[in-house]
């Protein structure tokens, strides 16, 4: 298949709603806009003093690691030359593993030893921030994590394509203890 159209007459970013629906290339609907990275970072970094309620929470995941994960791996399929539905399973995939990944670094943050890790640990609770072990609790973060790895390597198997390297790169974060 051949990949999409890019010259400067049809910026890459005319596609972009492919991998966004209702995104525009810039302004508050654009993936880096107010709606995905900026504004789950503005929101994160305002931690439990700017409210905790689980549709903040939510807002913060999708905005963070799940904007930043479901991003490369639709634009990989556009590259590629994936079909809409392929493209759409890649994005999805990128979004379950997001969330998934940002879930792990709660737990990690919250149970591991600094020699382990590779950094300073309890720092989510030391600064306030908002994270889904402390709204939700251990046993329902590790519950959400192992759906939301299965979802992402759903999408994958999905797509027609070798995706075997990235269902167990995905099946190896949402297990690591680093």
């Amino acid at each position: 298949m051949k990949p999409p159209p890019c010259s400067p007459a049809t910026p890459c970013c005319r596609w972009r709603s492919r991998c966004w629906p209702k995104a525009t290339p810039t302004g508050p609907n654009s993936p880096a806009g107010s709606t995905l990275l900026v504004g789950g970072q503005t929101e994160d970094m305002g931690g439990l003093a700017a409210g905790a309620d689980a549709d903040r929470l939510e807002f913060i995941l999708l905005g963070k690691t799940a904007a930043m994960l479901s991003a490369p791996l639709a634009m990989g399929a556009l590259i590629g030359g994936a079909s809409d539905v392929d493209v759409e399973h890649c994005r999805r995939a990128g979004r379950a593993a997001g969330i998934a990944f940002q879930l792990v670094d709660d737990l990690l943050d919250g149970s591991a030893n600094a020699a382990q890790l590779g950094k300073p640990v309890g720092a989510d609770a030391q600064n306030g921030k908002f994270t889904y072990p402390g709204l939700h609790g251990v046993p329902a973060t590790q519950a959400r994590i192992q759906a939301l790895t299965a979802e992402a390597n759903e999408h994958l198997a999905a797509c027609r394509g070798d995706t075997a390297f990235l269902r167990t790169l995905i099946t190896r974060m949402a297990s690591r203890d680093r």
